[in-house]
């Protein structure tokens, strides 16, 4: 045993070289440095930092779960998400209790320099979308009060994190608009399925519908929409039923959901006097280094508003 021992201290105390490693382990000690090149130490304020500008970890902290990329916008993208109410620490409530939701980002640094991202040239531009407008003027119009034919698509919650602002609202079925649905329902024309007086008789409806919002945001709201076209009018229940004989219908049900109220103005509101609120940043009442008037939510918190959502306290 003292032999064996003398033995044993012998060999820790020789130094093995990688030359004398079998060929092997050689190469799998080669393939650990090349991995630590790859993936040097990083500085721990810049890994929080890429944990908090991560969609689904922002998401999630909310109960929300993307589901995919509606399209593209001028300052980030629409979302298509899913809400799931918890009845308790692991129990779900029943199925209809999972909404969906559309989530529409917006990156903070290009809405304060109202630019748009780079296009495949490099270019940006000058635009005049606000999220922060949008999401103050729908919940004005959805929340404290109700639209004639609730024609108005529902404003949900707003949040924000270190990157990126994110607006909530009411997620439409199939992504339908009045322009798909034209171009759907024109195929139908041509291929001899669909009546053209049913469908003219349709649209005329819708048309019906989309004054009768706009009457009430002009006269009642005194909010003029700024962008309606054919991609911001959007369609519930605009199915094309096909009946035995082969020809199709459309769903009688069918309702029009104005949108995108990004570009939006409002030239005189009782409850809300957008122009004072972008005016408190020149008052001498107001902090600015308390708050950040130029975000309505953070005038809200600061309590700048009535619980009402209303009139600016001076």
């Amino acid at each position: 045993s003292l032999i064996a021992d003398h033995a044993m201290d012998d060999i820790s105390d020789q130094e093995f070289d990688d030359d004398s490693l079998p060929s092997q382990e050689k190469e799998e000690k080669e393939d650990e440095d090349d991995e630590v090149d790859q993936y040097p130490e990083l500085p721990w304020a810049q890994l929080v930092s890429d944990l908090t500008f991560n969609d689904d970890l922002i998401l999630s902290q909310r109960g929300y779960t993307k589901v995919r990329t509606i399209c593209e916008t001028s300052q980030g993208e629409i979302m298509e998400c899913l809400k799931v109410d918890k009845k308790g620490d692991d129990e779900y409530e029943r199925e209809s209790d999972i909404k969906h939701v559309a989530i529409k980002k917006a990156d903070k640094s290009l809405w304060k320099q109202k630019i748009s991202k780079e296009d495949e040239y490099g270019m940006s531009f000058c635009i005049d979308d606000d999220i922060l407008k949008q999401a103050l003027i729908l919940h004005h119009l959805t929340i404290d009060n109700s639209s004639t034919g609730n024609y108005i698509v529902k404003y949900i919650e707003f949040f924000e994190s270190a990157k990126d602002y994110y607006l909530v609202m009411e997620y439409i079925e199939d992504d339908m608009n009045l322009k798909i649905f034209s171009e759907r329902a024109h195929a139908f024309i041509n291929d001899g399925k669909l009546s053209l007086k049913e469908y003219q008789h349709f649209i005329k409806y819708m048309l019906w519908q989309l004054c009768a919002v706009i009457h009430w945001l002009h006269q009642d709201m005194h909010c003029c929409h700024g962008s309606i076209c054919s991609e911001n009018i959007l369609l519930k229940n605009a199915d094309f039923i096909e009946k035995e004989d082969g020809s199709v219908t459309i769903n009688s049900a069918i309702s029009i959901v104005l949108s995108d109220f990004g570009k939006s103005e409002v030239f005189k509101m009782d409850d809300i006097d957008i122009a004072k609120v972008n005016n408190l940043k020149d008052t001498d009442d107001v902090n600015k280094d308390d708050i950040d008037v130029s975000n309505p939510f953070e005038c809200q918190k600061q309590g700048l508003f009535d619980d009402n959502g209303g009139k600016v306290q001076y």
